[in-house]
C-alpha cells in the first residue's frame, strides 16, 4: 500500500527493510517490520513470533489489509441472533489508484522526530 510511495520519496540505494502482515490465521513471514492487529479492548499489540518489529494497527485497518471478507482478527462461530441488524456490509470498496502521501502532514511529522538530522531524511524532508 505505502511501497510506491517511499519508493518515489526515498533516495536509490540498497534495498531496505521488508514490511510485511503478520496475525491470527496468517502465515509466519519473513519481514524485518510487519504489521500486526491491536486487541480491541486492551490495545495490545498482537505478538508476532521471532524477532521482527511489530507495529500495531487497529483491528478493523488490520483486517481490511488483510482481505476483503474479513472483519475480525479473531474467528468467530455461530450466527448472530435475529434481532440484531448488521452494518458491516457492503464493504467499501478499495480505492483504484496508489496511495498519495500527504506532504504536508508527513513534513510536520518528520520534522518532530529527532532523526531527521540524519542526512537521509534531512534530504528527503527538504525534498517536500
Amino acid at each position: 500500500m505505502f511501497g510506491r510511495a517511499v519508493e518515489r520519496l526515498l533516495p536509490a540505494g540498497p534495498p531496505g527493510p521488508t514490511v510485511g502482515l503478520a496475525g491470527p490465521g496468517l502465515p509466519g513471514t519473513d519481514a524485518d517490520i510487519v504489521l500486526v492487529p491491536a486487541d480491541r479492548r486492551t490495545g495490545e499489540p498482537w505478538r508476532p513470533p521471532g524477532d521482527a518489529i511489530a507495529v500495531p494497527l487497529p483491528a478493523p485497518v488490520w483486517a481490511y489489509l488483510t482481505g476483503p471478507a474479513e472483519t475480525s482478527p479473531t474467528p468467530v462461530s455461530g450466527t448472530l441472533p435475529a434481532q440484531v441488524v448488521r452494518d458491516d456490509y457492503p464493504h467499501p470498496e478499495r480505492p483504484g489508484h496508489p496511495f498519495p502521501p500527504d506532504h504536508r502532514t508527513l513534513r510536520r511529522t518528520l520534522a518532530r522526530m529527532p532523526e531527521v538530522r540524519r542526512p537521509w531524511l534531512r534530504a528527503l524532508y527538504d525534498r517536500l
